[in-house]
């Protein structure tokens, strides 16, 4: 059987599943600052790979000054003795700092694999060769330097983060290997040069001087002074940095100017302190260049675990603080499903109680629906039965009122007869008033239309007036034409072709004047024809306009008999519609009353209907309320099972 969780334990169950990102966010919150506390340790892994190396950097910078003395100084034991002390740590951290064969393969580095740097040193140890020993030695250092750089990059000792502790690992990392090694190939340099100094061993001195005082001293003091500087930005002052390291740096700072001055004058040409007290002082700065790296790499360390302190704290204060504010948020959310649990169901009680009074009034309505619907059954049968009766009685007037209207519509149709025949009368007069009318506009027609003819006539004399013009022209062009040929001919041979014009000209003159001739001939024939035309039509128009008046004024006397007659028998029948009318208004008194009646039972009817189909969905609505009961008592039952848990068995639908 299907169990349904109440929204309690669904509350319970989003509670924990939002606990299951925070919790995810805080596991990546102390992911986080676990990388900044594995970046110091590894740091401090660093420095700690240090400490065994540059125990090693020193005996064979020693034994490089030694060489420069005597080529057949013997192999010192310490360096065999540093290289047994360096296992252990090296066997310790060389995966952590990545001193595997693949690893330095990789960064061009495998000559600081220790294996092999001691199976070397164990072999030149045992040839003890002096031919080159130099060089070997000098090789073995750039080893062991190299190592210092791989443990550097591996450690993340170059990328510190924080400028206090980055400056003092260059010092320790970078600066005072570089000016342990530069002080020990200077102290070789005059071993080797000591009983003569020529030009290049100036110059080579002036370098050393330079390198020394530029990029060591100068370097160590900056880096320190930066790191005193930084040293409160960060995770709290270092107390022991400045009282322990400054005198140490101090120290060597002066023996390393008193070593600088020495160098300068040897590369000037003067004469410096005796080689005995040089070598002194820059014994005494190469002995004090590791004392000072000691107490940077201590002073390092307490740097690197302050720093992982107090990230070690941070992660705990957050991570305690996360959760409880965690605790915090369950313990709300718990209090409020607790609270909203306890609600629901006081509403859940509640709406179990007015379903139950719902259920009873669904009854009781469906009980009283029942009997409203009987009486209004009977009422509405009574209603019927009057209803019949009363139109049997209306149907009989409304007979007589039909046929009244019947003779009443007859005498109407015979008035609208005589009417239409008196409208058609005098249309005829009007008619016969607008033929007369339009028979004087034709007589004005005609005489406006001789006039305009005489109008004609006069033009046409107008035209041959014209002509007249036109005949003169011509007889003049003749003669003109005539004197051009008398002339072309006295002209003799250049006017010849004058005497072709003028004929030509001639010639149109006679055209001319023919055509204007026949113009006016037929403008003379014309002008007789227009004139006879408009005496025979005044003659003709005059005689049909008499006949025309005489016929007109006979159909007037016609139809003014005409109109007479209808007018009187539209009097007769204006009478005939008189008692009509009072005859239906007499039955339409009658119907009217009757069907009042009729009216107030039909609507006596009606509500009687209406009461009948009230009663009917008052029952229909009264089911559905007991329906509606049982579906509220379903969904009060899903609720139940929704907020408390319940088994879908027990589920009524």
């Amino acid at each position: 059987m299907l169990k349904t969780w109440s929204l309690f334990q669904k509350l319970v169950l989003s509670n924990v599943l939002y606990s299951i990102p925070v919790l995810a966010l805080i596991y990546m919150m102390v992911q986080a600052q676990d990388v900044n506390i594995d970046f110091a340790y590894q740091e401090e892994k660093g420095n700690e790979l240090q400490r065994p190396i540059e125990t090693l950097l020193k005996p064979l910078l020693q034994y490089r000054m030694d060489l420069s003395l005597d080529e057949k100084k013997p192999v010192p034991a310490e360096i065999a003795s540093a290289i047994e002390g360096l296992k252990p740590s090296m066997k310790k951290l060389a995966g952590d700092l990545q001193f595997t064969d693949e690893e330095l393969k990789k960064r061009n580095r495998s000559g600081s694999r220790l294996e092999d740097f001691e199976k070397r040193w164990l072999e030149f140890a045992k040839a003890g060769e002096s031919k080159g020993a130099s060089e070997k030695v000098n090789g073995f250092i750039t080893d062991v330097r190299t190592m210092i750089t791989h443990t550097g990059d591996t450690s993340f000792l170059i990328l510190d983060p924080d400028l206090d502790s980055y400056y003092l690992m260059d010092v320790t990392l970078v600066a005072l290997p570089q000016v342990q090694d530069r002080i020990s190939e200077v102290l070789a340099f005059l071993s080797s040069h000591r009983k003569s100094f020529s030009g290049e061993d100036k110059i080579q001195a002036a370098v050393y001087a330079a390198l020394l005082k530029q990029s060591d001293l100068d370097r160590i003091t900056g880096d320190l002074q930066t790191a005193l500087n930084e040293d409160p930005n960060f995770y709290g002052v270092s107390p022991t940095l400045k009282e322990k390291l400054s005198p140490e740096i101090a120290k060597l700072q002066a023996k390393l100017e008193l070593f600088i001055d020495d160098l300068t004058k040897l590369s000037a040409g003067k004469s410096p302190r005796p080689y005995t007290e040089v070598a002194k002082a820059a014994t005494e700065a190469f002995e004090l260049s590791f004392g000072s790296w000691i107490v940077a790499v201590n002073e390092l360390d307490a740097l690197l675990a302050k720093r992982t302190s107090v990230l070690n704290a941070q992660k705990v204060k957050s991570l305690v603080i996360a959760l409880a504010a965690l605790l915090l948020a369950v313990a709300i959310l718990g209090w409020i499903s607790s609270s909203f649990n306890r609600n629901m169901k006081t509403v859940i009680d509640r709406l179990r109680s007015a379903v139950s009074r719902t259920q009873t009034s669904g009854s009781e309505l469906v009980t009283l629906s029942a009997d409203l619907s009987s009486c209004s059954d009977e009422q509405a049968s009574a209603l019927q039965q009057t209803s019949a009766a009363i139109e049997e009685i209306n149907s009989m007037v409304q007979s007589t009122v039909s046929n009244t209207e019947v003779a009443r519509d007859t005498a109407h149709k015979s008035h609208e007869s005589a009417n239409s025949g008196k409208q058609a009368v005098d249309h005829l007069l009007t008619a016969i008033g607008e033929i007369s009318n339009s028979n004087q506009l034709v007589l004005d027609q005609v005489e406006t239309s001789r006039k305009e003819m005489l109008e004609i006539t006069k033009i046409i004399g107008e035209i041959g007036g014209k002509t007249r013009v036109i005949n003169d022209i011509v007889f003049q062009t003749k003669l003109l034409s005539f004197n051009a040929s008398v002339e072309a001919a006295r002209a003799g041979e250049a006017g010849k072709g004058f005497a072709v014009v003028a004929e030509e000209v001639g010639n149109l003159a006679q055209m001319s004047g023919n055509a204007s001739k026949e113009i006016a001939s037929m403008l003379d024939s014309s002008v007789t024809r227009v004139k006879t035309i408009s005496s025979e039509t005044d003659t003709k128009v005059s005689s049909l306009s008499e006949l025309s008046r005489k016929n007109l004024n006979q159909g007037a006397d016609l139809a003014e008999e005409c109109n007479t007659a209808i007018k009187q028998i539209l009097e007769r029948i204006q009478d005939v519609l008189d008692n009509a009318d009072r005859i239906q208004t007499a039955a339409g008194e009658q119907a009217k009353g009757i069907q009042e009646v009729t009216s107030a039972i039909h609507k006596l009817d009606t509500i009687a209907q209406k009461n009948m189909d009230m009663s009917k969905k008052t029952s229909v609505q009264s089911q559905e309320v007991a329906e509606q009961a049982k579906d509220l008592e379903s969904v009060v039952q899903l609720v139940q099972a929704e907020v408390l848990g319940a088994s879908h068995a027990d589920f009524k639908h």
